[in-house]
């Protein structure tokens, strides 16, 4: 029994031996960091003259898109300016006999409301629609 254990773990260790190995030769393979600098030319000389690694490069470029992004801030003038909002009926359930303001929809007068010029003014008129829905 105890023969059978260590025959099954060292048939696996021999195994896995030759793919380990075949793994990190690959990965040599690849270069990795390990073969010579390249040759840069034109604005990438520049560039990497000032930044020669990658990493840096990386945290220059999110710099300047930061960089940008707060100056694009300050210069839409800061704090706008909110509008009053008006407010709102205490009870929208009531009806009125004003021209402009709804009726309930329980009540006898939306029916007739909603044939009126002052419900197609309502719609065509985004600002007064949104203030109604509000």
């Amino acid at each position: 029994m105890m023969s059978m254990k260590l025959l099954s773990a060292a048939s696996r260790r021999a195994a896995v031996a030759p793919l380990t190995r075949q793994q990190q030769t690959r990965n040599l393979a690849l270069g990795g960091h390990h073969g010579p600098p390249p040759e840069w030319t034109g604005i990438d000389k520049v560039v990497r003259g000032v930044f020669p690694q990658d990493y840096q490069l990386a945290i220059a470029i999110l710099g300047g898109y930061v960089g940008l992004a707060v100056v694009g801030k300050l210069m839409s003038g800061g704090k706008k300016k909110e509008e009053p909002v008006a407010a709102a009926p205490a009870s929208p359930s009531f009806s009125t006999s004003s021209s402009n303001a709804i009726p309930s929809i329980e009540s006898d007068d939306f029916a007739k409301y909603l044939e009126t010029d002052a419900f197609l003014k309502l719609l065509e008129n985004e600002k007064e629609l949104t203030a109604a829905l509000g």
